[in-house]
């Protein structure tokens, strides 16, 4: 049966590439594309649009997502490298060995757990997490001979080491660099003690937009997608992938004196014309966005009332001939950005398109 979604999230696989190409200028480095969370939101599909770019290796934040990633590329005939950057539950780890995956390893008790997972012969792919500032996982400064002894078990295969950067995407730059002078130090004590790594990197969106290029590899995230990392750093000529899209299900007037939606909030004004649209917060358009826009015939169509948990209503009286099936816009393109409805939610970019939900279906285009 051909399912045709209510609920669409179009993304465009030339904006994915104009990413791809602006940032790979930029940083004259090799990405590892972080395609945790769904592609932020945007759909596994955009990780073959990268690898088709040029990237050989993904970065994922646990068992699951690795899994259908590889599974993905397995489909396409295709074998780049993936590495999880968190927690994985240490019973997954032969089935990760069996598929090739990278693990990230933050703390000696961890590695022990993961090694006694390992079977006899074999050994995990590892990489090596550094807290240099964080303060999420990771070996401390403190902690370094710990990761020395991670290093050197052998049921661990460690490739690489990493860090994450807490501030590089606000205006000051101290604490970042901070941060990479902690992440140097515990380089250069493991590198002294016998380790060698194949791959370092450090630099997330925001880092290798605002300083100089270093290390190994670029990990790109948001900026793949075509948002800002913040309001302070952004490269230019970025395109935003995905477009939202819903369609009118029902036209009707609504006289003046009545109410609309939950709690009736909105009380007509005036005779007005109302569109329902079938979309909602179990979309992840959620109810914070009650003072947007749907595009609509090209023209703006103002949410009104509460919007629920499959549908809202927008004010189409302004709009001569909106009709059932009518395309609505509720995001992208020339409709209202993910940075204006992460402002009216009082968050970020990243959290509006990670919401959307899985029940809309997503295309490339």
């Amino acid at each position: 049966m051909t399912n045709h979604p209510k609920v669409l999230a179009r993304i465009s696989r030339a904006a994915l590439e104009n990413n791809y190409r602006i940032i790979e200028k930029h940083t004259g480095k090799p990405q590892i594309c972080v395609v945790k969370a769904d592609c932020y939101g945007h759909g596994v599909e955009c990780s073959g649009v990268f690898y088709d770019c040029g990237c050989r290796v993904f970065a994922v934040s646990g068992t699951d997502e690795a899994l259908v990633l590889r599974d993905f590329f397995n489909g396409r005939g295709q074998h780049p490298d993936i590495l999880i950057f968190g927690y994985v539950n240490p019973t997954d780890v032969p089935e990760l060995i069996e598929d090739d995956v990278i693990c990230a390893v933050f703390s000696r008790e961890f590695a022990d757990l993961c090694t006694a997972h390992v079977p006899a012969g074999r050994r995990l792919r590892a990489h090596i997490k550094i807290n240099s500032g964080m303060n999420r996982i990771g070996f401390s400064g403190a902690e370094l001979c710990d990761a020395l002894y991670a290093s050197r078990l052998p049921q661990l295969q460690v490739e690489g080491i990493f860090t994450h950067f807490a501030c590089a995407d606000e205006p000051e730059e101290q604490p970042t660099l901070d941060q990479i002078a902690r992440f140097d130090e515990a380089v250069s004590y493991l590198t002294s003690h016998g380790v060698s790594f194949r791959t370092v990197h450090a630099y997330n969106s925001a880092a290798g937009i605002r300083f100089a290029p270093k290390y190994d590899a670029v990990r790109s995230g948001i900026v793949l997608y075509g948002l800002r990392p913040s309001d302070c750093c952004g490269y230019d000529g970025l395109i935003p992938a995905m477009q939202l899209i819903t369609y009118v299900a029902q036209v009707h007037v609504l006289p003046k004196g009545e109410r609309v939606s939950y709690g009736w909030e909105f009380c007509a004004d005036r005779d007005m014309t109302l569109a329902t649209l079938p979309i909602g917060y179990a979309d992840g358009y959620i109810r914070a966005y009650k003072n947007g826009y749907a595009l609509i015939n090209g023209e703006k169509a103002p949410i009104v009332g509460r919007i629920c948990m499959d549908q809202l209503m927008v004010d189409v009286s302004g709009i001569p001939g909106v009709k059932c099936g009518d395309e609505a816009l509720m995001m992208g393109g020339d409709g209202v950005s993910a940075d204006e409805l992460a402002a009216a939610a009082h968050t970020i970019n990243y959290e509006v398109t990670c919401l959307i939900s899985k029940r809309v279906g997503r295309v490339l285009v």
